[in-house]
């Protein structure tokens, strides 16, 4: 009997217990972990972590979609983000990681973080405050970005161009409105510089 309860007992504490948030289109959430790390979700995106292992050793999480990360630093317990394809790991710091069919963008905003290829060791970037990168699943590799006035455009409901062409203001509206906007002008060098 008591060999039965102890199996039970282990069996039961290893199993993991997920929780889970899921937005749906349109919709921002923000999540506090229990370590008092904020995540900020944009609409059609999903969270999960195992509440008996996060912040036993490491702080795990999985996303689809996109969210922005205010991590709580912890030296001691890493914080890391599994996307289907992608893992990027920190200490302490913001960035936002977005996860698409073909690949995962991530911008950091303050702070650094490690960004690469789910399992591979070598194929790694550091990202420090202000850097960018995208890994895609098409070349299987990682490519350093500019940077994009309007990557956190969801989360601060603001749309920035400086001496922007028209084509990537077309691509703006587009992923922020979720619509389909079509250039029909005859001038492709039009460049814009606004704050809306």
């Amino acid at each position: 009997l008591l060999i039965g309860f102890g199996t039970f007992y282990m069996k039961e504490r290893n199993n993991p217990e997920w929780v889970s948030v899921v937005t749906v289109s349109g919709q921002l959430k923000d999540v506090y972990l229990p370590d008092s790390t904020l995540v900020s979700m944009a609409g059609n995106s999903t969270l999960r972590y195992d509440v008996k292992k996060y912040g036993k050793e490491r702080r795990v999480v999985e996303m689809t979609g996109k969210a922005f990360f205010q991590v709580k630093r912890n030296e001691a317990r890493p914080f890391s983000v599994h996307t289907a394809m992608t893992e990027v790991t920190v200490l302490g710091t913001s960035f936002q990681i977005n996860e698409q069919p073909g690949g995962t963008d991530v911008n950091v905003m303050t702070g650094k973080v490690s960004f690469g290829a789910t399992g591979s060791e070598t194929d790694k970037v550091i990202l420090t405050a202000g850097m960018s990168a995208s890994y895609s699943m098409e070349s299987n590799g990682i490519t350093i970005l500019e940077e994009d006035l309007n990557s956190l455009s969801w989360k601060t409901r603001q749309l920035r161009f400086n001496d922007t062409p028209l084509e990537k203001v077309i691509d703006d509206l587009n992923e922020y409105y979720q619509v389909k906007v079509i250039n029909k002008t005859e001038t492709p060098n039009l460049k814009l510089t606004a704050t809306f």
